[in-house]
């Protein structure tokens, strides 16, 4: 009696084999000779916060499908994007988590956090305070997950600044985020770099070899 068997190796690939059992009794396994690869395509979970208008729908569309409204509405509790990416070692799809930076939403941030691989920090260079809120994100955030690594972005370049870019990377320093890195989701200007960043950053939480 002979049956076809799939078995995953480590290497994430798709082996077909058949079964054949001898007149002893005993089972030989044989190997086809096409190896099937298929992609996996493992889940990330990243968590964009940051107060409320500073562009983190926006950051997140820009980083998913490259699109941009200017009109974007305020993210009431939870938005969600995904990106599917071809790797070399594999596939892995962000499935980002757009948390509603307003007051009134705050609490419903540690429901949302949970499981959350990457932490990005989000505010607006041409407002001050926003860039102050961040330190109360960090709080929740750590407070909810402990320490996940954290990257912390600065929007809105296009506008006159009221965050020194020097401040800001000391704070990322200070606080041991991953990197400081500046965007103008309306314009593109540096959204590429984030993105970057962050699939690195994804693949080194999963592999601290990478």
């Amino acid at each position: 009696m002979s049956s076809f068997i799939n078995s995953w190796n480590g290497d994430k690939c798709l082996l077909l084999f058949f079964a054949v059992e001898t007149a002893e009794g005993q089972t030989e396994k044989h190997f086809l000779p096409q190896l099937f690869r298929t992609r996996l395509y493992m889940r990330h979970k990243v968590s964009f916060c940051g107060p409320g208008g500073v562009g983190k729908t926006s950051l997140a569309r820009r980083l998913t499908d490259g699109g941009f409204s200017p009109s974007e509405r305020i993210t009431v509790g939870v938005g969600h994007f995904v990106k599917r990416l071809e790797t070399d070692d594999g596939g892995l799809t962000l499935v980002i988590w757009d948390i509603g930076g307003e007051e009134r939403f705050r609490f419903l941030a540690p429901l949302f956090l949970r499981g959350t691989r990457i932490i990005v920090y989000v505010f607006d260079v041409s407002r001050y305070e926003t860039f102050v809120e961040i330190d109360g994100w960090r709080r929740v955030v750590e407070d909810t997950v402990g320490r996940v690594p954290g990257i912390l972005v600065g929007n809105k370049i296009d506008l006159p600044r009221a965050v020194a870019r020097e401040e800001a990377e000391a704070y990322a320093l200070e606080t041991g985020m991953l990197g400081y890195f500046e965007t103008s989701v309306a314009t593109g200007a540096g959204v590429e770099e984030v993105f970057l960043a962050l699939v690195r950053a994804v693949k080194k939480s999963v592999d601290p070899q990478v």
